[in-house]
């Protein structure tokens, strides 16, 4: 075997190590890429889900303030009826005291509906900007394991070209060259 033939076959072992050397570290990449993609994922998901634990949470605590403050506002209305009742105060200012502090605490009601809605659509809105985020996120790295296959392609393909273009080079260094006289 000559020494030509020794070199050739070190070029080609060459080669397809280094190709296969390349595919492993692609696809070594496109798993963290996928990883990196799915994490980003999950935690857009668990953004939803705990914007949602939280705007129920907020309506929830919202209903409990509303039944505390009601029985509040019902001790209240039969003590300031009672007080006015003592000291002998009827009729039309009575009415106009009673219907004066019912509109307060209707008021009062509104206002504990109105900040358990908004902290219930904080909580949504929140959730899902961060969800938003972390899909961007997933599509940068789909987008990098793409062009990291890609780019992995292209490396093997030109280790393989360059190692044909080696093989084919001793092989026509080997050859008779023609006589052009």
């Amino acid at each position: 075997m000559s020494i030509l033939y020794i070199g050739i076959a070190v070029a080609v072992v060459t080669g397809g190590y280094t190709m296969y050397s390349q595919y492993q570290m692609g696809k070594a990449q496109e798993k963290m890429y996928q990883a990196q993609a799915d994490q980003a994922r999950e935690e857009g998901k668990a953004a939803q889900d705990r914007a949602q634990a939280q705007s129920e949470l907020a309506q929830d605590q919202g209903k409990e303030d509303s039944v505390k403050l009601r029985r509040q506002q019902m001790k209240f209305l039969a003590s300031q009826k009672a007080n006015l009742a003592a000291m002998g105060i009827s009729g039309v200012s009575t009415e106009d005291i009673i219907s004066d502090t019912t509109m307060i605490q209707e008021q009062d009601k509104s206002t504990l509906k109105w900040n358990a809605d908004m902290a219930s659509w904080e909580a949504i809105t929140t959730g899902t900007y961060q969800a938003w985020a972390s899909n961007n996120q997933a599509a940068v790295a789909d987008a990098s394991k793409y062009n990291t296959r890609k780019a992995t392609n292209m490396k093997m393909t030109s280790t393989f070209l360059n190692t044909a273009v080696g093989v084919a080079g001793a092989f026509d260094k080997k050859s008779p060259k023609p006589d052009t006289k």
